[in-house]
């Protein structure tokens, strides 16, 4: 009978989402950092067709050498609508490049504390709680080449109330249970932020090289992309 796999640490904050923590943390998915974010393809709608992510590989510095690193291939939003995010740590770590509403890669070295925080404003304005944002991931690991070992979607509403997230199984391996994710309240303007900060460990938690690839995509009631995020988070020895 397979052990779960050691866990990222996350840290705790009341405006903290935990919608895109990374595979394996206290909570659940990624930075999955989610970090982030962010192609081609995009699925119309949640249970769609998944969409295919054009993953930009990680540079080979020290930092990505050993520790964690994410590539963001997309960053995406409509007429009216504007999407940000902004990459803080203290450690050992690195960003660079731009995709014009933020970096388009960074590196931590293990033990390092990053957060990232993600502004949306809906062009529109009006009710907040009842956009939605839908998270699709993809979890591989390296063999001589990526292998895919399972996937996960679901959808939480933009701001106010909660969602559930799947529990995620690699291998045999609980990686992350069913959770229930409180999302940021809605705020009085148009605008909605949220904080995700993560605690790496001071080594490498598994005995592999992991990755996540993630679709984030902030929708309409009705189910329409108003901003996409591609990004691709990796874990390293």
């Amino acid at each position: 009978r397979s052990r779960p796999l050691p866990r990222l640490h996350k840290r705790a904050s009341s405006n903290q989402s935990d919608a895109m923590a990374p595979p394996g943390s206290s909570s659940r998915p990624l930075l999955a950092l989610a970090l982030g974010a962010l192609g081609a393809g995009l699925a119309a709608a949640e249970g769609g067709p998944k969409p295919q992510h054009h993953v930009i590989d990680l540079r080979d510095d020290d930092a990505c050498l050993g520790g964690a690193g994410f590539s963001v291939s997309k960053a995406f939003a409509q007429a009216g609508e504007t999407f940000n995010y902004n990459v803080e740590y203290k450690g050992t770590g690195s960003c660079e490049g731009s995709t014009g509403s933020g970096p388009s890669s960074c590196c931590f070295g293990w033990g390092t504390d990053m957060s990232v925080t993600l502004d949306f404003t809906h062009g529109a304005g009006g009710d907040l709680s009842a956009l939605k944002q839908v998270h699709e991931t993809k979890f591989q690991i390296f063999l001589g080449e990526w292998k895919d070992m399972g996937d996960a979607t679901w959808t939480c509403p933009l701001c106010g109330g909660s969602c559930t997230t799947p529990a995620v199984e690699i291998a045999g391996n609980v990686v992350s249970p069913s959770a229930t994710v409180q999302r940021p309240p809605c705020p009085e303007g148009s605008t909605v932020s949220e904080k995700i900060s993560v605690m790496l460990p001071e080594s490498m938690p598994f005995p592999m090289r992991f990755r996540t690839l993630d679709t984030i995509k902030w929708q309409s009631a009705a189910g329409a992309d108003l901003a996409v995020g591609e990004y691709a988070m990796e874990f390293r020895k």
